[in-house]
């Protein structure tokens, strides 16, 4: 972990952050309930190149109403929350892993161990908090936690004149490990876009021509399933928390890897479906009878 003690928001700040993944925009590279990748990453992915290309930052100048604020706020929340908890916060600037290769701006940390997350929203939604709704990215927790190297997080619902909250979030390593594993792929393909982009060159050129109808030369159909090897690594995820869940054996789990693997694609994804609508609903397929499985 390397800490910069910078003011977020500043010049500084922005340059730091210029192509960087960041939490506040890791619900872009894993989908937060699912614990998949994201389809959105490749947006990001072109997000971050352009940066890097024009090296600048993409960020909208223009901010609500709302996040301006919550930007005139966060300080009186961050007194208020020091003085109901007894804690002192310490503010920084950004967080960059130890490989500088992804980072976050916590909103301050509380040492030892902790960290804090400030929403001042819109009454309706700050209520939602209140009475226990979480509307804040549990990506962005969670990858705070893991990026500060921290235990818990306290996001803090603050609203002068309204009830307030402190809603502590512990640190889950299953949900870490599937994070840092999608980042990491995330990463990736990142550096192989920007070798691609870096061949290109400074222009580039090419050209789409209408087929010859003369060509008599039969064209080979793909196979609409089949897998890529990021289609199977997304299987692999999907699998293992179906079993980890119990919702699935681990009979079934090789069995239908090895169809994946062996391009027996159909049949890998009919079960993956399965699969997909058990963990959508376990309540219906756990525990599991002895001898059956989701996938038959």
């Amino acid at each position: 972990m390397k800490i910069l003690t910078m003011e977020q928001g500043s010049p500084q700040w922005i340059v730091a952050r210029i192509g960087i993944p960041t939490a506040s925009q890791f619900h872009r590279i894993m989908t937060p309930e699912r614990l998949d990748y994201s389809k959105a990453a490749e947006g990001y992915v072109c997000e971050l190149l352009a940066e890097l290309t024009l090296n600048a930052s993409l960020d909208d100048s223009w901010t609500t109403a709302y996040m301006e604020r919550g930007q005139e706020l966060e300080g009186e929340a961050r007194s208020w929350y020091e003085l109901t908890r007894d804690v002192s916060v310490r503010q920084v600037g950004f967080v960059f892993r130890d490989d500088g290769r992804v980072g976050c701006s916590p909103d301050g940390l509380v040492e030892p161990n902790g960290g804090i997350e400030i929403k001042c929203l819109s009454a309706n939604r700050h209520i939602e908090m209140v009475v226990g709704g979480f509307p804040a990215k549990m990506t962005q927790v969670q990858g705070n936690i893991w990026l500060c190297e921290r235990e818990w997080w306290d996001v803090i619902a603050y609203n002068p004149g309204m009830p307030k909250a402190v809603i502590r979030v512990w640190r889950d390593e299953n949900y870490i490990k599937a994070l840092a594993k999608c980042v990491a792929r995330f990463l990736d393909t990142l550096d192989k876009a920007k070798a691609k982009l870096t061949e290109i060159g400074p222009s580039a050129f090419r050209e789409i021509r209408p087929k010859d109808p003369k060509d008599t030369t039969a064209a080979v159909e793909p196979d609409p399933n089949a897998m890529t090897l990021d289609d199977i690594d997304a299987l692999r995820l999907d699998l293992a928390e179906a079993r980890r869940i119990g919702v699935l054996y681990d009979t079934h789990e090789a069995r239908v890897l090895k169809w994946a693997k062996e391009g027996d694609w159909l049949q890998a994804r009919m079960a993956w479906t399965a699969v997909k609508n058990a963990l959508a609903h376990p309540e219906r397929y756990s525990p599991l009878p002895e001898g059956l499985g989701v996938v038959p």
